[in-house]
Protein backbone atom coordinates (compact mmCIF):
# COMPACT_ATOMS: atom_id res chain seq x y z
CA UNK A 1 0.00 0.00 0.00
CA UNK A 2 1.40 3.37 -1.04
CA UNK A 3 1.47 5.91 1.83
CA UNK A 4 -1.05 8.73 1.48
CA UNK A 5 1.71 11.36 1.43
CA UNK A 6 3.80 9.62 -1.24
CA UNK A 7 4.50 11.58 -4.42
CA UNK A 8 5.47 9.84 -7.65
CA UNK A 9 8.19 11.41 -9.79
CA UNK A 10 9.95 10.40 -12.95
CA UNK A 11 12.77 9.04 -10.76
CA UNK A 12 10.51 6.77 -8.72
CA UNK A 13 8.67 5.57 -11.83
CA UNK A 14 12.00 4.81 -13.50
CA UNK A 15 13.16 2.96 -10.38
CA UNK A 16 10.03 0.79 -10.43
CA UNK A 17 10.41 0.07 -14.10
CA UNK A 18 14.09 -0.82 -13.70
CA UNK A 19 13.59 -2.94 -10.58
CA UNK A 20 10.49 -3.12 -8.41
CA UNK A 21 12.64 -4.04 -5.40
CA UNK A 22 14.85 -0.99 -5.94
CA UNK A 23 11.72 1.18 -5.91
CA UNK A 24 10.60 -0.49 -2.67
CA UNK A 25 13.97 -0.01 -0.96
CA UNK A 26 14.85 3.47 -2.19
CA UNK A 27 11.57 5.27 -2.78
CA UNK A 28 9.20 3.64 -0.32
CA UNK A 29 11.43 2.57 2.57
CA UNK A 30 14.32 5.00 1.97
CA UNK A 31 16.87 2.37 2.93
CA UNK A 32 20.38 3.82 3.10
CA UNK A 33 23.03 1.40 1.84
CA UNK A 34 26.74 2.28 1.74
CA UNK A 35 27.67 1.09 -1.71
CA UNK A 36 29.13 2.96 -4.66
CA UNK A 37 27.11 3.20 -7.85
CA UNK A 38 30.19 3.43 -10.06
CA UNK A 39 33.64 1.83 -9.95
CA UNK A 40 35.25 5.27 -9.98
CA UNK A 41 32.85 6.92 -7.57
CA UNK A 42 34.92 10.10 -7.25
CA UNK A 43 34.62 10.68 -11.00
CA UNK A 44 30.92 9.90 -10.89
CA UNK A 45 30.43 12.35 -8.02
CA UNK A 46 32.32 15.02 -9.96
CA UNK A 47 30.14 14.43 -13.00
CA UNK A 48 27.04 14.81 -10.87
CA UNK A 49 28.35 18.04 -9.36
CA UNK A 50 29.09 19.35 -12.85
CA UNK A 51 25.53 18.56 -13.89
CA UNK A 52 24.12 20.40 -10.88
CA UNK A 53 26.30 23.43 -11.61
CA UNK A 54 25.27 23.46 -15.26
CA UNK A 55 21.56 23.40 -14.38
CA UNK A 56 22.08 26.16 -11.81
CA UNK A 57 23.75 28.29 -14.48
CA UNK A 58 20.92 27.66 -16.94
CA UNK A 59 18.37 28.61 -14.28
CA UNK A 60 20.23 31.85 -13.55
CA UNK A 61 20.39 32.64 -17.25
CA UNK A 62 16.65 32.15 -17.80
CA UNK A 63 15.96 34.10 -14.63
CA UNK A 64 17.53 37.15 -16.23
CA UNK A 65 21.28 37.07 -15.64
CA UNK A 66 23.18 37.96 -18.84
CA UNK A 67 25.16 35.17 -20.46
CA UNK A 68 28.40 37.14 -20.32
CA UNK A 69 28.22 37.40 -16.52
CA UNK A 70 27.96 33.61 -16.26
CA UNK A 71 30.42 32.59 -18.96
CA UNK A 72 33.93 31.91 -17.68
CA UNK A 73 32.87 32.00 -14.04
CA UNK A 74 34.24 28.51 -13.38
CA UNK A 75 37.63 26.83 -13.75
CA UNK A 76 35.85 23.65 -14.84
CA UNK A 77 36.64 23.30 -18.54
CA UNK A 78 33.93 20.69 -19.11
CA UNK A 79 31.31 23.01 -17.65
CA UNK A 80 32.53 25.95 -19.72
CA UNK A 81 32.53 23.86 -22.90
CA UNK A 82 28.98 22.67 -22.21
CA UNK A 83 27.90 26.22 -21.56
CA UNK A 84 29.43 27.57 -24.75
CA UNK A 85 27.75 24.83 -26.80
CA UNK A 86 24.48 25.39 -24.97
CA UNK A 87 24.41 29.12 -25.75
CA UNK A 88 25.00 28.43 -29.44
CA UNK A 89 22.22 25.85 -29.50
CA UNK A 90 19.61 27.83 -27.62
CA UNK A 91 19.70 30.68 -30.12
CA UNK A 92 17.92 28.28 -32.48
CA UNK A 93 15.01 27.64 -30.13
CA UNK A 94 11.57 29.04 -31.08
CA UNK A 95 11.40 31.50 -28.21
CA UNK A 96 14.65 33.07 -29.46
CA UNK A 97 13.86 33.07 -33.17
CA UNK A 98 10.37 34.46 -32.43
CA UNK A 99 11.21 36.48 -29.34
CA UNK A 100 8.66 39.20 -30.13
CA UNK A 101 5.75 36.74 -29.89
CA UNK A 102 5.38 37.07 -26.11
CA UNK A 103 7.04 33.91 -24.83
CA UNK A 104 7.20 33.39 -21.08
CA UNK A 105 10.27 31.52 -19.85
CA UNK A 106 9.86 29.58 -16.59
CA UNK A 107 13.08 27.88 -15.39
CA UNK A 108 13.12 25.11 -12.78
CA UNK A 109 9.34 25.08 -12.51
CA UNK A 110 7.60 22.34 -10.58
CA UNK A 111 4.19 21.03 -11.62
CA UNK A 112 2.08 18.64 -9.57
CA UNK A 113 -1.26 17.00 -10.17
CA UNK A 114 -3.47 14.29 -8.75
CA UNK A 115 -4.46 11.24 -10.72
CA UNK A 116 -7.05 9.15 -8.93
CA UNK A 117 -5.74 8.76 -5.38
CA UNK A 118 -2.15 9.53 -6.32
CA UNK A 119 0.01 12.63 -6.50
CA UNK A 120 2.55 13.11 -9.27
CA UNK A 121 5.16 15.81 -9.66
CA UNK A 122 7.90 16.91 -12.00
CA UNK A 123 10.51 19.67 -11.97
CA UNK A 124 11.06 21.15 -15.42
CA UNK A 125 14.40 22.59 -16.51
CA UNK A 126 12.50 25.11 -18.63
CA UNK A 127 8.91 25.72 -19.66
CA UNK A 128 8.64 28.11 -22.60
CA UNK A 129 5.05 29.23 -22.90
CA UNK A 130 3.23 31.23 -25.53
CA UNK A 131 -0.22 31.59 -23.94
CA UNK A 132 -2.93 30.09 -26.07
CA UNK A 133 -0.44 28.70 -28.57
CA UNK A 134 2.34 26.53 -27.15
CA UNK A 135 3.85 24.97 -24.04
CA UNK A 136 7.35 23.73 -24.80
CA UNK A 137 9.19 21.57 -22.27
CA UNK A 138 13.00 21.62 -22.36
CA UNK A 139 15.30 19.24 -20.55
CA UNK A 140 19.07 19.69 -20.46
CA UNK A 141 21.19 16.54 -20.09
CA UNK A 142 24.91 16.58 -19.36
CA UNK A 143 25.31 12.95 -20.42
CA UNK A 144 27.60 12.11 -23.30
CA UNK A 145 24.98 11.00 -25.79
CA UNK A 146 21.22 10.57 -26.07
CA UNK A 147 19.47 7.22 -26.24
CA UNK A 148 17.41 6.29 -29.26
CA UNK A 149 14.48 8.55 -30.05
CA UNK A 150 12.02 5.72 -29.39
CA UNK A 151 13.52 5.16 -25.94
CA UNK A 152 13.08 8.85 -25.08
CA UNK A 153 9.53 8.79 -26.43
CA UNK A 154 8.69 5.97 -24.00
CA UNK A 155 10.73 7.20 -21.05
CA UNK A 156 8.79 7.84 -17.82
CA UNK A 157 10.05 11.44 -17.80
CA UNK A 158 8.58 12.16 -21.24
CA UNK A 159 5.31 10.47 -20.37
CA UNK A 160 4.96 12.21 -17.01
CA UNK A 161 6.13 15.68 -18.02
CA UNK A 162 3.92 16.02 -21.09
CA UNK A 163 0.95 14.73 -19.09
CA UNK A 164 1.66 17.22 -16.29
CA UNK A 165 1.98 20.13 -18.74
CA UNK A 166 -1.51 19.46 -20.13
CA UNK A 167 -3.08 18.61 -16.76
CA UNK A 168 -1.52 21.22 -14.50
CA UNK A 169 0.46 23.67 -16.64
CA UNK A 170 -2.27 26.24 -17.15
CA UNK A 171 -3.22 26.64 -13.50
CA UNK A 172 0.41 26.72 -12.33
CA UNK A 173 1.21 29.48 -14.82
CA UNK A 174 -1.74 31.60 -13.77
CA UNK A 175 -3.73 30.80 -16.89
CA UNK A 176 -7.02 28.96 -17.16
CA UNK A 177 -6.65 25.34 -15.93
CA UNK A 178 -7.01 23.75 -19.38
CA UNK A 179 -4.82 26.34 -21.07
CA UNK A 180 -3.05 23.92 -23.38
CA UNK A 181 -4.29 21.14 -25.58
CA UNK A 182 -2.03 18.12 -25.95
CA UNK A 183 -1.22 19.22 -29.49
CA UNK A 184 0.20 22.48 -28.12
CA UNK A 185 2.64 20.63 -25.85
CA UNK A 186 6.05 19.31 -26.89
CA UNK A 187 9.17 18.11 -25.10
CA UNK A 188 12.73 18.72 -26.30
CA UNK A 189 15.89 17.07 -25.00
CA UNK A 190 19.40 18.48 -25.39
CA UNK A 191 22.50 16.43 -24.59
CA UNK A 192 25.85 18.08 -23.92
CA UNK A 193 27.62 15.19 -25.63
CA UNK A 194 25.83 15.98 -28.91
CA UNK A 195 25.32 19.73 -28.58
CA UNK A 196 24.12 20.30 -32.14
CA UNK A 197 21.27 17.82 -31.80
CA UNK A 198 17.82 18.56 -30.41
CA UNK A 199 15.32 15.75 -29.95
CA UNK A 200 11.79 17.20 -30.00
CA UNK A 201 8.78 15.04 -29.23
CA UNK A 202 5.30 16.25 -30.09
CA UNK A 203 2.12 15.23 -28.28
CA UNK A 204 -1.49 14.43 -29.14
CA UNK A 205 -4.85 14.05 -27.46
CA UNK A 206 -4.74 10.31 -28.07
CA UNK A 207 -1.32 10.02 -26.46
CA UNK A 208 -2.50 12.08 -23.50
CA UNK A 209 -5.48 9.80 -22.90
CA UNK A 210 -3.34 6.69 -23.32
CA UNK A 211 -0.65 8.04 -20.99
CA UNK A 212 -3.22 8.90 -18.35
CA UNK A 213 -4.77 5.43 -18.51
CA UNK A 214 -1.35 3.75 -18.43
CA UNK A 215 -0.21 5.85 -15.49
CA UNK A 216 -3.34 5.16 -13.47
CA UNK A 217 -3.15 1.42 -14.18
CA UNK A 218 0.49 1.36 -13.16
CA UNK A 219 -0.08 3.33 -9.96
CA UNK A 220 -3.03 1.13 -9.04
CA UNK A 221 -0.85 -1.92 -9.60
CA UNK A 222 1.99 -0.55 -7.45
CA UNK A 223 -0.52 0.29 -4.74
CA UNK A 224 -1.90 -3.25 -4.84
CA UNK A 225 1.45 -4.92 -4.16
CA UNK A 226 2.08 -6.38 -0.70
CA UNK A 227 5.47 -5.74 0.87
CA UNK A 228 6.75 -9.09 -0.36
CA UNK A 229 5.33 -8.51 -3.85
CA UNK A 230 8.05 -6.19 -5.22
CA UNK A 231 10.19 -8.30 -7.56
CA UNK A 232 13.90 -8.01 -8.21
CA UNK A 233 14.82 -7.35 -11.82
CA UNK A 234 15.65 -10.34 -13.99
CA UNK A 235 18.31 -8.30 -15.81
CA UNK A 236 21.19 -8.49 -13.37
CA UNK A 237 23.33 -6.21 -15.56
CA UNK A 238 21.33 -3.34 -14.09
CA UNK A 239 22.52 -4.35 -10.62
CA UNK A 240 26.07 -3.17 -11.40
CA UNK A 241 24.87 0.43 -11.08
CA UNK A 242 22.62 -0.04 -8.03
CA UNK A 243 23.74 0.71 -4.47
CA UNK A 244 21.67 -2.22 -3.21
CA UNK A 245 23.49 -4.93 -5.19
CA UNK A 246 25.29 -6.32 -2.10
CA UNK A 247 22.12 -5.99 -0.03
CA UNK A 248 20.41 -8.16 -2.64
CA UNK A 249 23.43 -10.50 -2.88
CA UNK A 250 23.92 -9.63 -6.54
CA UNK A 251 27.58 -8.74 -6.43
CA UNK A 252 29.82 -6.20 -4.76
CA UNK A 253 31.82 -4.69 -7.62
CA UNK A 254 30.17 -1.64 -9.24
CA UNK A 255 30.15 -1.07 -12.97
CA UNK A 256 32.32 1.45 -14.77
CA UNK A 257 31.13 4.80 -16.07
CA UNK A 258 31.82 3.65 -19.63
CA UNK A 259 29.70 0.54 -19.14
CA UNK A 260 26.90 2.69 -17.77
CA UNK A 261 26.58 4.29 -21.20
CA UNK A 262 25.68 0.85 -22.57
CA UNK A 263 23.59 -0.21 -19.59
CA UNK A 264 20.44 -2.09 -20.64
CA UNK A 265 18.24 -0.39 -18.05
CA UNK A 266 14.70 -0.39 -19.35
CA UNK A 267 13.23 3.05 -19.98
CA UNK A 268 9.71 2.09 -21.01
CA UNK A 269 6.85 1.91 -18.58
CA UNK A 270 5.68 -1.70 -18.55
CA UNK A 271 2.30 -2.37 -20.07
CA UNK A 272 -0.56 -3.50 -17.87
CA UNK A 273 -0.39 -6.99 -19.40
CA UNK A 274 3.31 -7.22 -18.54
CA UNK A 275 2.93 -6.23 -14.90
CA UNK A 276 -0.30 -8.13 -14.30
CA UNK A 277 -0.52 -10.96 -16.86
CA UNK A 278 -3.40 -12.65 -15.05
CA UNK A 279 -5.66 -9.69 -15.79
CA UNK A 280 -7.99 -10.41 -18.78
Amino acid sequence: MIPDDFTFSQHSLTDFNTCQWRFYLRDLKRVAWPAAEMRNQAAADLRQEQGVNFHLRAMQYYSGLPAESLTGSSSDTDLEDWWSDFLKMEQRLPFRTNASSGWRLNPEMQLSARLGNYRLTGKFDLLAVLPGAACQIYDWKTGSRPPAREALENHPQTLLYRWLAVTAGGAALGLKPAAFTAEQVSMTYWYAGQPGTLISLDYSAEQYQNDQADLLSLLDYINSLPEDGFRKTDDTRACRFCVYRSYCERGYQPGSADAAEESPLSVELPSWDEINPQEP
